[in-house]
This record gives structure tokens, sequence and C-alpha cells, in this order.
């Protein structure tokens, strides 16, 4: 795919990615300052109910991540299958790397959320490290075209399971 075609089909995704981090460093950045106001009432009696929700979600994103990814070279391999790369349009493999990151980078936003408002609600301030860790995961979904080839291989590799 050339490199201009490649970043046409990516700049909408990249700019979605960017918004998202956008959110998160924002909201974070500001619920220091809204926790310090007392504007929502402490509840240490719902903290520990709080850690499992976040646990669960924190387990769902990556689980997620995992079962979308694996499912979408699954149906690659099998849309894909006996055609080499060149006969894949350009669009339809920009198009699988989109919905991959899409999806991916929604499920750490979400949990990157759900640690912030935890922490809002009387959390240690320790659970401002998953925000932090999501900002790296959306940082390593940045869709290139280095990414689509990658894909592109995955799931037309005969070794892939």
């Amino acid at each position: 795919m050339s490199d201009d075609q490649t970043d046409r089909l990516l700049r909408v995704p990249r700019i979605v990615l960017g918004a998202m981090m956008l959110g998160i460093v924002a909201f974070a950045g500001v619920s220091p300052v809204l926790r310090g106001q007392r504007l929502l009432p402490a509840s240490p009696e719902l903290v520990p109910i709080l850690y499992v929700v976040l646990a669960a979600v924190i387990v769902g994103a990556v689980t997620g991540c995992l079962v979308v990814r694996r499912t979408l070279i699954g149906g690659l391999r099998r849309k894909w299958a006996g055609r080499s790369v060149s006969d894949i349009p350009p669009a339809e493999r920009a198009r699988a790397l989109i919905s991959l990151t899409i999806v991916s980078a929604a499920l750490a936003e979400g949990a990157a959320l759900t640690a912030i408002v935890v922490f809002l609600l009387g959390a240690n301030w320790a659970v401002l490290a998953v925000p932090a860790l999501a900002l790296f995961r959306l940082v390593s979904l940045m869709p290139t075209g280095d990414r689509v080839d990658r894909l592109v291989e995955q799931a037309t590799s005969s070794g892939w399971r």
C-alpha cells in the first residue's frame, strides 16, 4: 500500500485515538481537583466494591481485546483464503486494522475512565495507574502502514492459529 494512500485511510482513526488520549488526560488531570473539592461524598464502604468492579472491567477489556483480535484475524483468514496479498485491495486491508484498532481502543478507554471514576469515589491514588497504562496502550494502537502490513501478514500466513 502506498504511503500516501495509507496515511489518508488511517488519518481519521489516528484523530480518534488522539481524542481518546486527550479525554483520558483531561479527565485524569481534573479528577484530583474534583476530589479535593469534595463535591462527591466519600464512601469508604463502597471502595472495596469499586475495586472489584474495576478489576472486572480491566479483565473484560483485556479479554475483549484478545477475543476481538482472534475473531477478526480468523474472519480475515477465511475471507482472504487463496488470495495473495497483492490481490487484497489496500482499502480493505486498512479497514481491517481500523476495526481492530477502534474496538481495542474503546475497551482501553473504558477501563481508564472507570478507574478515574473509582478514584473520584474515594479509591487510592494507585488506581490512576490504569489510565496511564491505557494511554500507553492507545499509543501502541496508533494505526500505521506497518501495522496494516503486520495484520495482513498474520491473517495470510499459514502458521497462525
